[in-house]
């Protein structure tokens, strides 16, 4: 947890500590430093998942999790510290597609989203785009590998990257290849 005042210290904020300056990226790493001081986490040479919450009080909660070290020998090695959860500087990665070309749109409703998946058909180079289900919300998100703005037509509701991570742990991906295998249900 990083108070306002730690915050303050590391001169970052909420948004800017989510950016991949390198202010940004220093502040961060100072902050791993103080973290492997108090409990023995080190995460040099290793893959992280990274997730950050704004607090209310000015401060944010921070995520880190070790995905693992670059050297198999280090596989065994693991301190049950190297477990803890820790935050993020980015948004959760979507294994399809890169950064700059994912896009999520958020539908209320089945019918609009199989007819933006219609619509994006019609272009001469569809996007890629996966179909998830959210159940518990009654939402559904079409996760694409580029922008497409006129999906807002079709009552679509442009997400931040970071909803990856809720889309992710909380729906259901339900068409792979969604845009040439749902346009042909739209109404």
């Amino acid at each position: 947890m990083l108070t306002a005042e730690d915050m303050r210290l590391h001169g970052i904020t909420c948004d800017t500590l989510d950016k991949s300056s390198i202010t940004s990226r220093k502040a961060f790493w100072n902050i791993l430093d103080e973290a492997k001081l108090q409990t023995g986490f080190d995460p040099a040479g290793s893959k992280l998942f990274v997730q950050m919450y704004p607090s209310k009080t000015g401060g944010c909660e921070l995520f880190v999790t070790r995905l693992g070290s670059k050297d198999p020998a280090d596989k065994d090695k693991r301190k049950p510290n190297d477990l803890l959860a820790q935050s993020v500087l980015s948004p959760p990665r979507n294994p399809f597609y890169t950064d700059a070309e994912q896009c999520i749109y958020a539908f209320d409703e089945m019918n609009d989203l199989l007819l933006g998946c219609r619509h994006l058909s019609a272009l001469d180079d569809p996007p890629l785009a996966r179909a998830y289900a959210d159940e518990q919300q009654r939402r559904f998100y079409l996760v694409l590998g580029a922008d497409a703005p006129i999906l807002a037509e079709y009552n679509g509701t442009r997400c931040r990257p970071r909803d990856f991570a809720y889309i992710e742990e909380h729906c259901r991906l339900f068409c792979a290849d969604a845009i040439p295998l749902l346009s042909p249900f739209a109404p």
